[in-house]
């Protein structure tokens, strides 16, 4: 993932009250008239908006799920001609230092733009963080994203169509270009083999963000009656 994906920038702390209003659900006004009438319909409006929200789980707020991880350095390999003859190598290092990351529900999301507008973070994560569908229907019919299976990921982007997953003591990497093998836990390419002949550098910097999600996400549920799966 990008720096930028993978880092949060907080803004100022929000003080709160057992009885106030959350931020993201203010209703605001330029009029002031009706006094203490309209605050109470206001008030009214905001409580009802906040349980539409926590009541129901396709609504955007719940588009934007967060998870942890363990801080990690996970290497990004090539795979190019090198001497007539191909050869893999390390090209960067995808560093994650923070535990909180965030993904994209897509199924749940309607790029309404609240999570750009009123998060107290920086960026857009319906734009940047990555997109995780949760049927098959969803996966099919978008250009890009992320789909849980069986203990495996997959994974799709300008005509890149690519999965991991576990095998017994590997995880296998599987692309219409080559087949490759790596580590569980330090994702250190093990071996690999070709498909077809290489006209141009083969770039496996989406398996390592696979890599990441597919470790950490495995085993996890969006919500308690939902999972990736």
């Amino acid at each position: 993932m990008q720096k930028k994906v993978a880092f949060r920038e907080f803004g100022k702390p929000i003080l709160e009250s057992p009885h106030a209003t959350p931020k993201k659900l203010r209703v605001s006004t330029h009029s002031h008239a009706g006094g203490r009438c309209c605050q109470r319909k206001r008030s009214a409006a905001s409580t009802a908006m906040m349980f539409a929200i926590f009541a129901q789980p396709y609504v955007p707020n719940f588009a934007n799920i967060t998870f942890n991880v363990t801080p990690i350095d996970i290497p990004v390999y090539s795979i190019e001609m090198q001497e007539c003859k191909t050869a893999y190598c390390k090209k960067a290092t995808m560093k994650i230092t923070q535990e909180p990351q965030i993904i994209n529900v897509r199924d749940f999301c309607n790029e309404c733009g609240n999570c750009d507008s009123f998060c107290p973070t920086s960026g857009a994560p319906y734009k940047t963080k990555p997109r995780f569908h949760l049927t098959k229907e969803s996966f099919d019919v978008e250009s890009a994203g992320f789909r849980m299976g069986d203990r495996a990921i997959q994974y799709k982007k300008d005509n890149i169509q690519a999965s991991l997953a576990f095998s017994e003591y590997e995880l296998v990497y599987e692309s219409a270009l080559v087949s490759a093998r790596f580590s569980q836990d330090t994702f250190k390419l093990k071996s690999y083999t070709l498909k077809s002949e290489v006209s141009a550098p083969i770039d496996l910097k989406h398996a390592s963000e696979m890599f990441l999600l597919l470790t950490n996400l495995v085993d996890f549920s969006v919500v308690p009656f939902i999972d990736l799966h």
